[in-house]
């Protein structure tokens, strides 16, 4: 017998649940974490979705609807990069997890910086600068330290941006 442990109830069974068991269980001791883990599901569906529609023809339309979807879409969109083959694809979700204006997407947009793909690495100097501010200054700060020396008089650039902001 496994007993799954929730912190607000156990439930017993004789197998490892399936999903459908294991959602109706939660369902019916949760509704409302029910609904919470459907809408996560829908988010992942809709990302997964105009993700794929990147790299085709209607690749306007789904950069817009992957910006609808708001910052709380930031940690699958950094997930679809990683997964991402295409480097346009990639491209644009560097930009667009830039257009997100959240200082959660600082770490990734930094990670870019050591991408040895040129439009990459731009792409997240031009996302950091739009991002701005004390974190986006100290990634900025910290990838000097460690950037090639053909990176670095843009890094330089993109700190100055940021003075000047503020």
């Amino acid at each position: 017998m496994v007993i799954l442990s929730f912190f607000w109830t156990e439930i017993a069974v004789g197998a490892p649940p399936n999903r459908t068991e294991l959602a109706r269980a939660i369902h019916q001791t949760r509704p409302s974490l029910s609904r919470t883990m459907t809408v996560m599901q829908d988010l992942q569906e809709f990302v997964d979705h105009y993700v794929a529609e990147l790299s085709g023809p209607n690749a306007f339309t789904a950069w817009h609807s992957l910006i609808e979807a708001g910052a709380s879409a930031l940690p699958l969109v950094v997930e679809a990069f990683h997964a991402a083959i295409d480097v346009r694809v990639k491209l644009s979700l560097v930009k667009l997890v830039s257009e997100y204006r959240s200082e959660y997407a600082v770490p990734f947009l930094s990670s870019c910086l050591t991408d040895r793909r040129t439009e990459i690495w731009k792409a997240a100097l031009d996302g950091l600068v739009i991002l701005g501010g004390a974190p986006a200054m100290e990634a900025l700060r910290e990838a000097r330290d460690t950037a090639p020396r053909e990176q670095r008089p843009w890094i330089d650039e993109a700190m100055q941006q940021i003075i000047e902001e503020f």
